[in-house]
């Protein structure tokens, strides 16, 4: 069953929330983990990446899954390990020494993403094994602002100056055993891994004659989900099959998907307050960008759906919130039935990069988030966040 379906199936119950609220599908959240790990895990080993969605109690149930963990904060890794996961990855470009003690204390593993970081990492970690965050100037044609594999990306030690990296890390005494990139988001299309993981075995293979063995390759993340199509997603098995062929046992292979294990399981559920026509007609809902910020920053489309569903008047409209900017609205141009005032406006596929990028802009509070059980209990998460005094 579709969030949708399960939101038409709990209307009755979900309609007494006050809205704009985060709903989450237990059921689907856990389908899609299952698929996961059947797949990528596979031929290796699953990290959960907690910037997607770090809800605790969506974390608690990934942890049971047995998924690592993906953190890029010191916060992050404290979390993940209050919450169970057993091996833990610390990564992301800017790491401070705090961080690193942090991680050193929790028993988390290091993505290293600069020489000066290397550095650093021998000082508060000495005798430690870690990764080493290559950027093998791959392009995987996605969104510029989530493109992150290519040399005029920030992340990761340009490929022309990876080997030196390796050769750093083993004169200061910490062991390289991992070659870790990570090309973007949203990617689609399974050669740019491909092409990466080519540079990563070529590098791997001079490593070796540098003395210098490497163990695991992580692939990071970025499996992409259409959220224009409930059924266009990025095809697990027949990456991990071209990639178990290329590597023939030689590396344990990792993978750390974020989005595409959470983004299906949740949704934005508000209420449209007024209609407006005119030149352009406009839905006005209770959904703001600071709940909801992916179409002002990318210019994400989402699929909105109102509840319960009017049979009436078809009209194109844009469907907009309440807050004092032009970028705040959820879907342009869109052709839909005319709602009613107080109707549910659903945006779906919204459980990754949501409620972890929301604010308190224009003093609004962050909306509450709620979690649909399997056995269709509705129990709150997480109570909404308002501003120091209100």
């Amino acid at each position: 069953m579709s969030l949708e379906k399960e939101i038409i199936e709990h209307y009755a119950e979900l309609e007494k929330i006050e809205t704009p609220f985060y709903l989450y599908s237990e059921k689907i959240l856990e389908e899609y983990a299952t698929r996961v790990l059947e797949s990528l895990g596979s031929v290796g080993e699953v990290f959960y990446a907690l910037k997607a969605n770090s809800n605790p109690y969506i974390l608690e149930i990934l942890s049971s899954f047995h998924f690592g963990a993906d953190c890029v904060s010191g916060n992050e890794i404290e979390l993940a390990s209050r919450k169970g996961f057993k091996r833990i990855f610390f990564s992301g470009v800017g790491k401070t020494k705090n961080e690193l003690n942090v991680a050193r204390e929790k028993g988390a593993e290091i993505n290293a993403e600069s020489l000066e970081e290397i550095r650093l990492i021998s000082e508060v970690m000495p005798d430690s094994e870690i990764g080493i965050r290559i950027n093998p100037g791959v392009d995987p044609h996605t969104h510029r602002y989530i493109t992150t594999g290519t040399e005029e990306n920030k992340f990761g030690i340009p490929i022309s100056r990876a080997r030196e990296a390796f050769l750093l890390a083993k004169v200061l005494g910490i062991e390289p055993v991992r070659i870790h990139f990570h090309l973007g988001s949203q990617i689609f299309d399974k050669n740019p891994f491909i092409e990466a993981l080519e540079v990563a075995l070529s590098l791997a293979a001079e490593l070796m004659e540098d003395g210098i063995k490497i163990r695991e390759i992580d692939f990071g993340g970025g499996y992409g989900i259409s959220y224009e199509k409930e059924d266009s997603e990025f095809l697990l098995e027949r990456f991990v099959s071209d990639v178990k062929n290329m590597v023939s046992g030689k590396y344990r292979l990792l993978f750390e998907p974020g989005r595409f294990v959470v983004a299906r399981c949740g949704a934005v559920v508000s209420r449209v307050l007024y209609r407006k026509a005119g030149m352009k007609n406009f839905i006005i809902t209770d959904c703001g960008m600071n709940d909801f910020i992916r179409p002002a920053l990318y210019g994400a489309r989402h699929r909105v759906v109102f509840v319960p569903e009017r049979k009436e008047k078809r009209l194109v409209a844009d469907i907009v919130g309440p807050i004092c900017e032009s970028a705040d609205f959820i879907a342009k141009n869109v052709e839909i039935a005319l709602p009613q005032k107080g109707d549910f406006a659903v945006v779906l596929d919204a459980g990754a990069y949501e409620y972890v990028m929301s604010s308190n802009y224009n003093l609004r509070c962050k909306p509450a988030e709620y979690l649909l059980k399997k056995n269709g209990e509705i129990i709150l998460l997480r109570k909404k966040v308002c501003p120091e005094g209100f």
